[in-house]
This record gives C-alpha cells, sequence and structure tokens, in this order.
C-alpha cells in the first residue's frame, strides 16, 4: 500500500513527532507498505529516509519557534500527491498542513490523525485552573466547530485511546477509530528491573525503600501537565492508603495538590548531544521554583539529567 502522511510538524530538530515518524518510515516497509512523508523544509527535494521517503516542500520558519516550518504553496503539495499517487492520505494537523491534505482532489482514502487535544494541551493548560476545564470547552466551541468541518473532509479520524474518542464524538466528530499505541517491549519492561536504581531515586526524595515511586519522565514544558499526575495521585488517595504530604500554591494559598501523595518527580531528559546545558538548565528551574514555593516541603521534590544521546 502507498502512504503519505501530511505531517506538517515533522522537522530535523523536532522532538516528539520527529521521534515517532522515524520509526513510522522504519516499520511501514518491514509490513510492505510503500510510505512517503511530506513535510516542510528549507528546500524543496525527495530523501530517502529509513526505508522510505521524505518529501520536502520549501516553506518558511513559523515565526514563534524556527525549529518547524508550515506549509504555504499548497499546489506545491498536491503536485508531490499527483506525483505519488497515494492509496491512503494521513492528515496529521488541525492546522494548514490538516486542510491541505483534506481539500487534495485525488481519490485516496484520506484519514485525519488526531495525535492530542489542542484543546485541553493549550487553552485549558493555560486557563483552566482559572476559569475551570468545562468553561474554557465552551468557550473555544468556535474552535470544535472548526475541528468538526476539518474532519467532516476525511473518511475517518484516529485517536489513539478511548479516552479521546469519547471526549471527540462529545464535541460532535464523527467516523472515529481507535488505533491505540503500543509499547516497545524490547525497551520498556519489567526484565529491567533495578532494584538500587530505584532504592537511589527514592533516596533523592527523602523516602525510604518501602514508598511507591511515580516517574515523569520529559521536558518541562506546562503543555506536559505535570501538575495533572500530582492532582491523579491526589484523587488516587481516596481509594489507596498512601502517605501524605500536602503541596500547595503560595500564591493566593490556592491548594495546587490537595494533601498530594508524598512521591518524586524524577525527571530525566533524553536529550542528544550538545543540549546538556539546556536539560541542565531545565533541572536548575525546576528546583528554583521548588525552593520559591515556601508552601513545597523541600525533600518532597528534586530534578536531575541524564545526559543521553537520541537515537
Amino acid at each position: 500500500m502507498k502512504i503519505v502522511d501530511v505531517c506538517e510538524f515533522y522537522s530535523p530538530t523536532g522532538g516528539g513527532v520527529r521521534r515517532y515518524i522515524n520509526q513510522k518510515l522504519a516499520l511501514a516497509g518491514k509490513f510492505g507498505h510503500e510510505l512517503t512523508i511530506i513535510a516542510p523544509g528549507a528546500e524543496t527535494r525527495m530523501e530517502a529516509a529509513r526505508g522510505g521517503t521524505i518529501a520536502w516542500i520549501k516553506s518558511p520558519h513559523l515565526p514563534f519557534d524556527r525549529n518547524y516550518r508550515m506549509f504555504w504553496n499548497h499546489q506545491q503539495v498536491w503536485r508531490t500527491l499527483d506525483r505519488i499517487a497515494p492509496d491512503l492520505v494521513e492528515g496529521s494537523s488541525p492546522w494548514r498542513g490538516g486542510w491541505l491534505a483534506a481539500r487534495w482532489p485525488g481519490k485516496a482514502v484520506k484519514v485525519f490523525f488526531m495525535h492530542a487535544d489542542p484543546v485541553a494541551v493549550y487553552p485549558q493548560t493555560f486557563l483552566g485552573g482559572l476559569l475551570g476545564p468545562e468553561r474554557v470547552d465552551r468557550l473555544f466551541g468556535f474552535f470544535w466547530r472548526y475541528l468538526n468541518r476539518l474532519n467532516s473532509n476525511y473518511d475517518a479520524a484516529i485517536v489513539t485511546n478511548p479516552a479521546l474518542a469519547e471526549r471527540f464524538a462529545g464535541f460532535g466528530l464523527e467516523n472515529i477509530q481507535i488505533a491505540p499505541f503500543g509499547v516497545e517491549r524490547s525497551k520498556f519492561s519489567p526484565s529491567f528491573y533495578d532494584a538500587t536504581a530505584r532504592r537511589e531515586m527514592l533516596a533523592t526524595c527523602g523516602l525510604g525503600a518501602d514508598a511507591s515511586l511515580l516517574i515523569a519522565v520529559g521536558r518541562h514544558h506546562p503543555e506536559k501537565r505535570l501538575r495533572t499526575i500530582i492532582q491523579a495521585v491526589s484523587r488516587a488517595q481516596a481509594s489507596h492508603n498512601i502517605e501524605q504530604r500536602g503541596f500547595t500554591r503560595s500564591r493566593g494559598a490556592k491548594n495546587y495538590c490537595n494533601a498530594a501523595a508524598e512521591f518524586c518527580f524524577h525527571f530525566e531528559s533524553k536529550i542528544g548531544k550538545g543540549h546538556a546545558e539546556i536539560a541542565q538548565r531545565e533541572a536548575h528551574a525546576f528546583r528554583a521554583f521548588l525552593r520559591s514555593n515556601s508552601s513545597l516541603p523541600q525533600t518532597a521534590a528534586k530534578a536531575s539529567t541524564t545526559d543521553t544521546p537520541n537515537n
């Protein structure tokens, strides 16, 4: 099968999307598929990559993040699709890239891949604490109508879990299909259990070996919803016997984590060469946040980094 992913946020210097696409390219050929990624780039060219192809389309930088670009010339994208003549076209952006894939006049089956919930990622992250998630959803009703218009141009919408399917269906999206992400058992397995490493992580939090350990791995950015992790642990206390320690916000003495569990955020940034300084700066910033908030116990959370080259 010939598959084309019109991927607006694929970039050589990107993060999760780049990793996901690189794995997708490597696996497509193994399953007998011919995969092409159409992505915005510095120049228009074709590149063989990991058993597939990347069709770069010359496009301008995004004004707020020069790691990424946005499609501008729809004719170049459509000519590339015409030349490949795919059986399946995937639109993986709710912005311009999604519309270019949706409105291409070819005969291929078209699927809209929703990697995330755009309203939850940004509006609820930055406004939810002030207005509440339900009110934010109502305020962004115009966006849900926009998303429905875009989705109506596709044969199906793909999400990765039942929770997203239920949420999107609640706002009117149709033809939703669930394709859950899997786990690479060769890399994530109980067989890698290391009691010493676990004990050392807990010790950095001032906790004994019998405590529960929750590890959040990723960059320190509001869109990663680390507060949600804290709140989830807090809710779990209603039915689980978890030793508690209160986490509160100093500003306005607002409850940050209704008597959250005593646990440690151990951040390990899996980064490329030359980026150790950035990761260390993030760790220092997180420590500074903890120290500046008088309501947070100093032994409850610490951050660390590991300089591990990205594959």
